[in-house]
């Protein structure tokens, strides 16, 4: 006995069905990528606009202290370079030795932000900075910036090393006298004075041109927030 085939009879409006009900899924699933793509791009969005505007008010920071800082060791240098002269002439008095004394005891530095920076690279987000023009700058300011903390770090040991062993053997700071009347006119205290004004100078220079470089940075942060 043979055995009858069942043949099924699917109508083209079957496959029209199906068809319409695949692309509607279709619709869907790539509605819901587009729509979660959005959402994720526009989050990354806000997030680098917060980002950039931490980075404007850093640099904003900085300039504002460099500035000051620039003032200050501007200030000194005017002040030191008759007394170098002195030295330089050997002309130098009392009077004018103990001004260089106390002018070599006030060293200072400048405590320059970097945390939006370092926030950004410890959570791996410094792609989110969508300029890469923009964010290689912001990069090459952050070298820029521990390049100014190596030198102020330099100061610091030279002050610790040299200048202060120095006063502490040689001078009262009691009645502000040397303890040697004779020794403001050696040798060593010429170059003691000489390196310490070359360290400042040194300092403003670069002082003054990050200040250059942070005016510049300043434009450009203010640029792509507005944008």
């Amino acid at each position: 006995m043979k055995r009858k085939l069942k043949k099924f009879n699917i109508h083209n409006s079957n496959w029209q069905k199906l068809a319409l009900e695949l692309f509607v899924v279709f619709l869907g699933v790539t509605a819901g990528f587009i729509l979660n793509g959005w959402r994720e791009q526009r989050q990354e969005q806000v997030l680098e606009q917060k980002y950039l505007t931490r980075f404007l008010n850093d640099v904003r920071q900085n300039i504002e202290d460099l500035e000051e800082f620039v003032s200050v060791d501007s200030t000194w240098i005017a002040h030191a370079e008759p007394i170098l002269n002195l030295f330089k002439n050997n002309d130098i008095m009392q009077d004018s030795a103990i001004s260089a004394m106390k002018m070599m005891t006030t060293l200072s530095g400048v405590d320059l932000n970097t945390g939006t920076y370092e926030d950004m690279i410890n959570s791996g987000n410094l792609n989110l900075i969508g300029d890469f023009q923009l964010r290689t700058e912001l990069s090459n300011y952050n070298i820029s910036l521990k390049k100014i903390k190596i030198v102020e770090d330099y100061s610091y040991q030279y002050f610790y090393n040299f200048v202060l062993p120095f006063i502490m053997s040689n001078f009262r700071l009691i009645d502000g006298e040397f303890t040697d009347p004779g020794i403001y006119k050696t040798t060593r205290f010429t170059n003691l004075f000489f390196a310490y004004y070359s360290m400042v100078q040194q300092k403003y220079k670069i002082y003054q041109e990050e200040l250059r470089k942070s005016r510049l940075l300043e434009k450009q942060l203010l640029k792509a927030i507005k944008e």
